[in-house]
């Protein structure tokens, strides 16, 4: 039985356009092919993004590493002096 996973965008195109939906169903089922678009300013952008996703869990694991750990609370604790007011 088919069972899609939908997204938000999924949900945003339907509302949109119903239709899309039912093409959409039917490229995923295999009775339609979908479309093909080649978009080179897509791909320099997804690219980009996962060179970006790269770098940042390098950061972490260099972080944990480095154990350089804070107390995330810090920002968020009231001054004393202000509680007593």
């Amino acid at each position: 039985m088919f069972k899609p996973q939908l997204s938000a965008t999924d949900l945003v195109n339907h509302l949109n356009c119903r239709h899309l939906t039912n093409l959409d169903r039917a490229a995923a089922i295999g009775t339609l092919e979908a479309p093909q678009q080649w978009d080179p300013l897509l791909k320099i952008l997804w690219e980009r993004g996962a060179l970006h996703e790269l770098q940042y869990v390098e950061h972490l694991k260099n972080r944990v590493a480095n154990q350089e750990h804070y107390d995330s609370w810090a920002a968020f604790k009231v001054p004393h002096h202000i509680v007593q007011s």
